[in-house]
């Protein structure tokens, strides 16, 4: 219900509906953690969730951002957010202080942290098995078709800035479908592009097996395989012609990369992608205006748009070095005495997910983003091994790491909570005979259309 509602929720990034998103994700994941410990007090072993000491070190670290110290601890670990609030809110050398400049920010901040945690532990714990992870992820396409659905009516309709004829968010030139800013709206379907593709790719090899096997040639078509195989197909061009329309380069770039890392996790099984994907590519360009991108991907744009603020934020990492600015404080740190260029805007965000972790966080938090993409590449390799629905959860991690490269994807509440539940299935994911539907799969990824 949460992965439905909350991307079309306007992706949930208003103050009336951000309450509703976190005590939803809070409740799915303690409700899930009570379910674990019942199954335990009763003798029913639960699997450790994978990457929960680094979760909790990180939530724990945000805590201690918040937390008011004495002046000579604060001013052993963070010298210059002692001097801050020296400076700025006139304390005294012996009043206590914390090390987040913007404690109520990061106390914010700190509730998302925990409430994603939680969310992606229950997903790990709750969708493990393949029934459920597929019906997770057939969700996450559906609801990305809807959201490219919205977007192609409002381009249409007589008003294209106002989300569903109803309600003209303040920025309205950046609306596509549901989501106020096109690029958000983007790096949420980029994600589940790379699911559906998984999906289609192991539905066209059934097709395939139909075909070889019972020698039926293109009768194999007629079949619910092939008819599934045609629709999945259809939902990846419909998805990426959504995310050339939108006009966000980073997500182009992002959704290239990442059916890219699909086709090469497929391995000696590329051949039939590969071609599906070319007939798919040549329809969407011809079927969406993409001068755009021509126009505007350019090392001087990337100059301009972004590289001059990270160089200009970096500044900050000597001055705090060890915890960072406080996790969510980033544009008051950045304003204080270090922002030289774009003066008229408040940065909250660094436009770099890597960046802003170093920034607010320090080295700790950085080590520990560190520890918990390590993690989560092995179990996605581990998962590409198991047949396409692996590849595409894989693909779908690769999809959200390379737009943080240039965008603020996990800062967007429904995007997160997407990327949460996929990290949880791409750790969860067992490959289990028994549990698949429609039989067994073989080492090549297809299954037995006898079984």
């Amino acid at each position: 219900m949460l992965l439905v509602a909350a991307p079309l929720a306007f992706g949930s990034v208003y103050r009336e509906i951000y309450p509703v998103f976190l005590g939803t994700a809070s409740l799915a994941g303690l409700a899930s953690l009570a379910r674990a410990l019942w199954c335990r007090r009763h003798g029913r072993p639960q699997a450790p969730v994978p990457g929960a000491r680094l979760l909790l070190a990180l939530n724990v670290l945000v805590l201690i951002q918040v937390t008011p110290l004495p002046p000579a601890l604060a001013r052993v670990l963070s010298p210059t957010s002692f001097s801050y609030y020296q400076t700025v809110f006139r304390l005294g050398p012996e009043a206590w202080r914390p090390i987040s400049v913007n404690t109520s920010l990061t106390w914010q901040g700190l509730f998302f942290l925990c409430a994603l945690s939680l969310f992606y532990a229950g997903v790990f714990r709750e969708f493990g098995q393949e029934g459920r992870a597929r019906m997770l992820a057939t969700t996450i396409v559906v609801v990305a078709t809807l959201a490219t659905l919205v977007g192609f009516v409002q381009r249409a309709s007589a008003d294209p800035n106002s989300i569903y004829g109803i309600w003209k968010p303040p920025l309205a030139a950046h609306v596509f479908g549901p989501y106020p800013n096109r690029s958000h709206y983007a790096g949420y379907v980029v994600m589940a592009i790379p699911l559906a593709l998984g999906l289609a790719v192991e539905a066209l090899f059934l097709t395939r097996r139909l075909w070889s096997r019972r020698a039926r040639g293109f009768t194999a078509l007629g079949e619910p395989e092939g008819s599934v195989a045609a629709l999945r197909l259809m939902l990846v061009l419909f998805n990426v012609a959504g995310v050339l329309a939108a006009g966000s380069r980073t997500a182009v770039l992002a959704c290239a990369v990442s059916v890219g890392a699909v086709l090469v996790a497929l391995g000696r099984r590329l051949v039939w992608p590969a071609l599906v994907m070319a007939i798919i590519a040549g329809v969407g360009l011809a079927l969406v205006d993409v001068d755009w991108f021509v126009r505007n991907v350019n090392l001087q744009r990337l100059e301009s748009d972004r590289l001059v603020v990270w160089r200009d934020m970096l500044r900050m990492v000597p001055d705090f070095p060890i915890f960072g600015v406080g996790w969510n404080a980033l544009a008051d740190a950045y304003s204080w005495r270090y922002q030289t260029v774009y003066t008229w805007g408040r940065w909250n965000e660094a436009h770099n997910e890597y960046l802003q972790v170093l920034l607010v966080t320090g080295i700790c938090g950085a080590a520990l983003l560190a520890g918990l993409l390590w993690l989560l590449l092995r179990a996605g390799l581990r998962a590409a091994k198991q047949g396409p629905f692996g590849v595409g959860l894989l693909g779908a991690c690769v999809a959200n790491a390379v737009t943080n490269l240039s965008d603020f994807n996990l800062q967007i509440p429904a995007n997160a909570a997407t990327f949460a539940a996929i990290a949880g299935l791409v750790t969860a994911y067992r490959h289990a005979s028994s549990e698949t539907s429609g039989g067994d799969v073989s080492e090549s990824g297809d299954r037995d259309p006898n079984d």
